[in-house]
């Protein structure tokens, strides 16, 4: 069973993305809809928790590899998702965007094709050189790994379909909803790893001990 944390965490999801819909039905008192639950706006409450998430994130995973003695490589991990959690809140990638954008990526520009690409590097030479503790803890592995991965393919893989395809309406509606809870359950999933990482089951503990990748 997931830890309460992460389940609460789940839960925040799934009640962030009820708000989004709920705010989208013509109906009293929803007649006049709010930015501050719209998935597909920044600055409200979906990007404040989603960058809360992944900082948590980034601290538990930085947590636990010093509590370890872990490998340097863990912190480069911690390092990545604290530049989404900054990104989530800074703007960081649309600002990219907005300055390369060519007659080829009118909608994201160069951003999916310069940071996405680094991203994986990072994450792909962190994971490799710090193997001998996610090989101990391969639930924990997966709950990271794949976070990262669902998190990219979420806001690049398909924020680049939409340079290619013109979308409006419910398309569109639906676009944006697939987005950004795809992003909110990938951070969620990184917070899981990294907390299991940080407070590790009872049986992950007594395997990995106190240094790991030394």
């Amino acid at each position: 069973m997931l830890p309460l944390p992460i389940r609460l965490a789940f839960g925040m999801d799934a009640l962030l993305v009820a708000l989004h819909l709920a705010n989208a039905l013509p109906i009293p008192p929803l007649a006049s809809p709010t930015l501050l639950f719209d998935l597909g706006v920044e600055g409200n409450l979906p990007t404040w928790w989603a960058s809360t998430q992944l900082w948590t994130a980034a601290a538990l995973l930085g947590f636990g590899a010093w509590r370890r003695g872990g490998h340097p490589a863990s912190y480069a991990t911690a390092a990545l998702i604290g530049a989404f959690s900054l990104d989530e809140v800074a703007r960081l990638h649309e600002r990219l965007g907005a300055a390369t954008r060519s007659e080829l990526l009118p909608v994201t520009g160069l951003w999916p094709v310069l940071l996405a690409p680094a991203a994986l590097l990072v994450l792909g030479v962190s994971g490799w050189l710090a193997r001998s503790t996610w090989r101990r803890d391969p639930a924990g592995a997966l709950w990271l790994g794949g976070g990262i991965l669902g998190l990219l393919v979420s806001a690049a893989g398909i924020e680049m379909i939409v340079n290619f395809l013109s979308l409006g309406g419910d398309a569109h509606f639906a676009q944006v909803l697939v987005e950004e809870a795809g992003e909110l359950i990938s951070g969620t999933l990184i917070l899981a790893g990294t907390y299991r990482f940080a407070v590790p089951p009872a049986s992950v503990g007594a395997a990995v001990g106190t240094r790991s990748d030394g």
